[in-house]
Formats: C-alpha cells, sequence, structure tokens
C-alpha cells in the first residue's frame, strides 16, 4: 500500500486549508533553490581566498608559487591566512620608501579589499553557511504555502542575523559582493605582476543589497576570475 501523507490543517478568518505536509522529497525541492546559492557563496568566496593567496605569494616571495604557497597554506585558517597578508601589507608601510614592495596607494587597496571581508563579509558568509534552516507550511495571501527560513531558535546566533530575511537574495548578494572582490584581487595582481602591461585598476562599486524580491529566475552565472598563475599553485 502506498504511503499516506499526513495532512494538516488551518484555520484563518473563518476558512478551514488543508495542506499535505512535506515529504522528504518535497523538502528537498524546497530546498533546491537556497542550496544552489549557498554553492554559489561556498565557490566564490573559495576563489576569493584562493586569489588572495596569489597576491601573498607575489608579495612575499616574489611570485615563487611553492614557498608563498607553503607559508599561506601552514595556516588553516582563512582569517588567519588574511591575517598575514594584512600584516605584510601594514609592515611593508613602515619601511623605508626605498625598501616597499608596494606604493602607498597599492597598499591602501589591497587593505580596502581585506576590510571589506573582514569587516562584514566574513561573518554574512559564515551566517549563511552555518546557519541551520527550517521549511514551514502555512496560510499566507489566502493560500497554503511552504517557505524556508533561517531557524527561529533565539540562541543560534547564526540564524539570528538572517531571520525575517529573503534568504535567496542574501545569499546572491554575499556572493556578488565575494566576486567583486575576487575580481579587483585579480586585476591588482595582474599590475603588480606586469605593470608594463596591465595598468593599476580602479576601485568597483560595492554591489547594492536587493530590496525587491526576485523570481525563481536563477539567471546567468560568470565564472570568478583567476590570476594565470594562481591555477598553477
Amino acid at each position: 500500500m502506498p504511503r499516506r501523507i499526513p495532512v494538516a490543517t488551518f484555520h484563518q478568518l473563518g476558512k478551514v486549508y488543508h495542506a499535505k505536509m512535506l515529504t522528504p522529497a518535497t523538502t528537498k525541492a524546497l530546498l533546491r533553490p537556497y542550496i544552489t546559492e549557498l554553492g554559489y557563496l561556498a565557490a566564490a568566496w573559495n576563489q576569493l581566498q584562493h586569489n588572495l593567496s596569489s597576491l601573498f605569494t607575489l608579495l612575499v616571495a616574489g611570485g615563487k608559487d611553492p614557498i608563498g604557497q607553503a607559508v599561506w597554506h601552514a595556516a588553516e585558517s582563512d582569517f588567519v591566512q588574511r591575517k598575514m597578508l594584512r600584516a605584510f601589507v601594514e609592515v611593508d608601510q613602515s619601511l623605508l620608501f626605498t625598501q616597499r614592495a608596494l606604493l602607498a596607494q597599492q597598499a591602501k587597496e589591497i587593505l580596502w579589499i581585506l576590510d571589506q571581508i573582514d569587516g562584514n563579509l566574513r561573518h554574512k558568509r559564515n551566517n549563511a553557511i552555518h546557519a541551520p534552516l527550517m521549511t514551514i507550511t502555512g496560510v499566507w495571501d489566502g493560500a497554503v504555502r511552504h517557505r524556508v527560513e533561517a531557524h527561529f531558535n533565539p540562541h543560534n546566533p547564526r540564524a539570528k542575523p538572517l531571520r525575517g530575511k529573503n534568504l535567496r537574495d542574501e545569499f546572491k548578494d554575499y556572493a556578488a559582493h565575494a566576486n567583486m572582490l575576487s575580481a579587483y584581487a585579480v586585476r591588482i595582481w595582474q599590475a603588480l605582476h606586469d605593470p608594463e602591461h596591465a595598468p593599476w585598476p580602479n576601485r568597483p562599486s560595492v554591489p547594492q543589497a536587493h530590496k525587491k524580491k526576485r523570481t525563481l529566475h536563477q539567471g546567468k552565472r560568470r565564472r570568478p576570475p583567476s590570476p594565470p598563475e594562481a591555477s598553477q599553485a
């Protein structure tokens, strides 16, 4: 005999609504768009961190990948790796001008990237990746609907900042921010690596957060850029 799916009853404004409860298959389908956006965010974050490793290698080891990459990956935390890059740039600025690897404006732009990440993006990314999600069935706008939200547990610090927000738009915004910083890191790497052919790039604008609810259409995605030599590290 086929397994019977439990039915929930909702009462609203004198009307009675009956809804089939979510099964594992329908729950998976409901979660899929959110998981997809989380996947894009994870990929964008990984590429950003990788591109920063290329910058670190170029500055610290003169582009010698085995040395720079060995030092970078000796730190097991993304945050510690970025602290190493920040420390080098800040120390570089304390040296005499003739000893500096970076001009003041160049150092300023690398620090701007790190400030963008460590100021808020890393926290948003961690919330998105680690916050538990829950599915809710109820009556909204006169119909039974299912939706996904960050868990209501008041003691979960990762879920709390996401409650009441359009999660798909949030995840897309975080990924767009990471991709922008990643592309800028690549252009800086190119300008430092080959200044005769790659001019110093202008600082890009920070992507604006989405204010309107999106449709379920995912749209086209572009692969995050990476330095030509980074893939060989």
